[in-house]
């Protein structure tokens, strides 16, 4: 993780930047946040909105996609792949999807909603107060399976205790691990140093199915150039990204697709996705 993310949270709201910033939403995400909240008037539902913003930024960590209502917004269904991976959970047994730092669980919500079998869709979240508050946020859908725990963690996929079939608890994912057919990553890849992030595609590499068709894809901030930002955040850029799963997965097994885009707060975000064939 960033080195942001070790001081103390007191430390660090000392330094963190106002809720300021207007909450802009497609038509979409309205369409998302009325159902899942129960909340159609506008202003009420903007109200609800900034109560559990802060909430979050002042009690469990003041991420800028929190400032900035990242969480707000839907990410995974604005892919083009997304249809296609909707219906493979619909129509395949077991084809699991994750959502990884899945933060309130916009993503995997709006995943069920769609028609993804519930049991199949898990959101995976190091920060238990985000889980917390998501059902205070989202009161009128059913809360998503969520693992609460770090995914370098042993236990998470390679617990060697772990049962044959995937506990109600959630303690361990292992069970699971080489049945995931689609994995989301969004706003998740530029926590980590440039050598982590590597870790996380070999580990992704671990814990999908390698069938065809098999879809891991996502957002997070990027560069023209691949490197270090001021802050200390490695960001990647199409081309460096690219090469990276290539390296990991063998350029004739996966089609990779990205697309630097323009981003009012973070400069420039990656869109991508893998595709195994």
């Amino acid at each position: 993780m960033s080195k942001f993310l070790e001081k103390p949270l007191d430390e660090v709201l000392k330094n963190a930047a106002p809720l300021d910033f207007p909450l802009r939403l497609s038509e979409a995400d309205y369409e998302f946040l009325t159902t899942a909240t129960g909340i159609k008037d506008v202003p009420a539902l903007h109200a609800h909105m900034r109560d559990f913003q802060k909430e979050a930024y002042e009690t469990v960590w003041p991420f800028p996609c929190i400032r900035f209502w990242a969480f707000a917004r839907l990410k995974a269904s604005t892919q083009r792949l997304y249809k296609d991976v909707v219906k493979r959970g619909k129509e395949e047994k077991d084809a699991y999807f994750l959502d990884l730092g899945s933060c309130f669980g916009t993503d995997v919500r709006k995943a069920v909603i769609d028609g993804y079998p519930s049991e199949l869709v898990i959101g995976v979240e190091l920060m238990k107060g985000f889980v917390d508050i998501s059902t205070k946020l989202f009161p009128a859908v059913p809360s998503p399976q969520v693992y609460v725990g770090d995914i370098f963690d042993t236990k998470t996929f390679s617990d060697p205790d772990a049962p044959s079939i995937l506990p109600a608890d959630l303690s361990t994912l292992t069970p699971i691990k080489g049945k995931v057919r689609a994995v989301h990553c969004g706003s998740f890849f530029h926590l980590f140093s440039e050598e982590k992030q590597k870790e996380i595609v070999v580990l992704l590499k671990e814990i999908v199915s390698l069938k065809e068709g098999t879809t891991i894809f996502g957002t997070h901030i990027g560069n023209k150039v691949a490197g270090l930002r001021e802050s200390g955040m490695y960001c990647h850029d199409p081309e460096t990204w690219k090469t990276l799963w290539n390296e990991v997965f063998g350029a004739d097994k996966i089609e990779v697709k990205t697309c630097l885009r323009p981003s009012q707060n973070f400069q420039h975000m990656i869109v991508w996705s893998v595709l195994i064939q």
